[in-house]
């Protein structure tokens, strides 16, 4: 693994503990500060701007109309919002976090969609059952929010490898800000 994807993924666990953690003891902004400056210097360093906003704007408004969802039909509480409101805004920023990945520590995925799929429906439970653990969500039955994350994750991930992958295969008028078609050569 790169000197870069190592960078890539470390910083998005610093992000992920950062808004678990932040969330669980009633700092959200602590989260949310996190991860802006995170993709702040993300973007900063990004030989693909242009596809690594794009991916991080839709994968934030997928996730967290995902997870709107969850906690509209109280799958999900989180302690901070009432019960079958939207998610709270730190989701947002875990899903930019994770979008972050996709091009560079999880790039491999983006060609082995069954795999990201499996993966998204084994880890995304492991991960929200971490933020469980840590007090930034509550579950209502705790078996049947692991089968709907992993069902979602089963096709969220894999969407967005696809969509990214897509977005760096397409050829645009301006190729200034791409060194290759794979990110990961950088």
């Amino acid at each position: 693994m790169s000197r870069r994807n190592i960078i890539n993924l470390l910083a998005f666990q610093i992000g992920w503990i950062a808004c678990v953690l932040g969330a669980a003891n009633g700092m959200a902004w602590i989260g949310i500060s996190s991860v802006a400056i995170i993709v702040l210097v993300h973007m900063v360093f990004s030989p693909i701007l242009r596809q690594e906003i794009t991916v991080v704007v839709v994968a934030g408004m997928l996730g967290y109309t995902w997870e709107s969802a969850l906690s509209a039909l109280t799958i999900i509480n989180y302690p901070a919002v009432p019960a079958g409101q939207l998610a709270p805004y730190w989701m947002f920023a875990l899903w930019a976090n994770f979008a972050l990945t996709i091009n560079w520590s999880l790039s491999w995925f983006k060609k082995h969609l069954v795999i990201a799929s499996l993966a998204g429906l084994v880890f995304a439970p492991a991960a929200y059952y971490a933020g469980y653990r840590l007090g930034a969500l509550e579950f209502s039955s705790l078996w049947q929010a692991m089968i709907v994350i992993g069902a979602g994750w089963a096709v969220l991930f894999p969407f967005l490898a696809w969509y990214a992958n897509a977005l760096l295969n397409h050829k645009s008028d301006d190729t200034s800000d791409q060194s290759s078609g794979d990110p990961t050569n950088v």
